[in-house]
């Protein structure tokens, strides 16, 4: 499901095409105005706002030279989006993608040596407690996951983006 969702995830994309594009010569301003145009046209989705959350307080906090743990942050965050909208609670896409930001934290502070199919079952393992009640997980999601989630993410993102700018062109697709 989460190749065709828009996600937090794709907050990171945009600006990795960004920094690569602008080869980090532009200041970073220029980029949160421009995530912030994509997020409110995602209608801020619980995930993407969190994103966004996320990228605004790292800026922030940067700039006053604020250096709290990364786990701090991610509370600070995820109360920031209940207060934004108290009924997020119940959204399990602002659960898992809160989840899976934990995860990401904990695999760069702890686990910098381990494979990334370790890694990957890290992921899998963290969101068992909400998947259980979508679906059965299946194990074999941790390999295909590993191989076909960026490709896919990298291929159906851009032409997801190509379309919202051409909709003439959907039928294409």
């Amino acid at each position: 499901i989460h190749l065709f969702v828009v996600s937090g995830a794709h907050l990171i994309v945009l600006k990795k095409v960004y920094d690569l594009i602008t080869r980090k010569k532009l200041p970073e301003f220029i980029f949160i105005v421009l995530i912030t145009i994509y997020s409110a046209a995602c209608s801020f989705n619980p995930p993407i706002l969190r994103s966004l959350l996320t990228i605004l307080v790292s800026y922030l906090f940067t700039e006053k030279k604020i250096f709290w743990p990364n786990h701090f942050k991610l509370l600070i965050i995820g109360l920031i989006s209940l207060l934004l909208n108290f009924f997020w609670l119940k959204s399990l896409s602002l659960q898992m993608s809160w989840i899976i930001s934990f995860v990401l934290i904990l695999n760069a502070e702890f686990s910098k040596k381990l494979s990334p199919l370790i890694k990957q079952g890290f992921y899998f393992i963290f969101l068992i407690p909400i998947l259980i009640f979508l679906q059965t997980p299946n194990v074999l999601i941790v390999l295909a996951n590993l191989f076909l989630s960026g490709i896919l993410e990298f291929i159906l993102f851009p032409i997801g983006i190509l379309v919202w700018i051409l909709p003439s062109i959907y039928p294409v697709f």
